[in-house]
């Protein structure tokens, strides 16, 4: 494989094209440009991007290939009024634990427009999970991920995940940590504007001086579940 050299114009180009003709005969009939400008530029993405990933605190695992690190471009449409069949970004998820859906993540979301986000954590907890997210929370050692995630905030990052109306019974509504409490997922999320560093190799060191932020934050999740 070729040293990744950023994403160029030929990846906007096609997925501009493929959401202006978002069907499966001119999917088909344009296979050549998915090998060429959507998956060939994200495979040699994800190995640019592996052996940094492994360096960081927690370390991500990476698998270059589709259905490891490279989300599909088929949209799953089972659920969805939108029924186009193919994703017009692309995206990519570098994970913590022993399995892809394990622990916590590391995420990457390029859009055709040319913006790029970053992002960690835990989209949605399972039912053990989400327990031991609340118990950690509310333990002393959740004052520190408040800490954690308040510098985060005020570097431009920005917290998700669906959350309930309240903090669930027995924890107060005016509970220090009520907001984290509410979730029944967490990420973080950081949208970067690359300008022409997008289109060169220096996005890699972008993406892993994000992911470098986020890394605490995930390693106080992964203990928190027991990762």
């Amino acid at each position: 494989m070729a040293p990744f050299p950023g994403f160029g114009d030929a990846t906007f180009d096609y997925l501009d094209d493929l959401a202006d003709h978002n069907d499966r005969d001119w999917f088909n009939a344009h296979k050549d440009r998915y090998e060429a400008c959507w998956l060939q530029p994200a495979i040699a993405f994800v190995d640019a991007l592996a052996p940094q990933v492994a360096r960081l605190d927690p370390p991500g695992q990476a698998e270059a290939k589709v259905n490891g690190s490279i989300w599909r471009i088929q949209r799953d449409t089972r659920f969805s009024a939108d029924k186009t069949p193919y994703k017009t970004h692309l995206a990519f998820l570098f994970w913590t634990g022993a399995a892809r859906k394990a622990g916590s993540a590391y995420y990457v979301g390029l859009e055709a427009d040319r913006s790029l986000r970053v992002g960690g954590g835990r989209w949605m907890f399972d039912k053990p999970e989400l327990q031991a997210w609340r118990d950690a929370v509310a333990s002393p050692e959740g004052e520190r991920l408040g800490h954690l995630v308040g510098a985060l905030e005020a570097g431009g990052w920005t917290v998700g995940g669906e959350q309930l109306a309240r903090p669930p019974k027995p924890f107060p509504v005016d509970h220090p940590r009520a907001d984290l409490l509410r979730r029944k997922g967490f990420h973080v999320v950081l949208p970067l504007s690359l300008g022409a560093d997008l289109g060169s190799p220096a996005v890699v060191d972008h993406v892993v001086r994000a992911f470098q932020s986020a890394s605490p934050v995930l390693a106080w999740m992964d203990a928190a579940l027991g990762r």
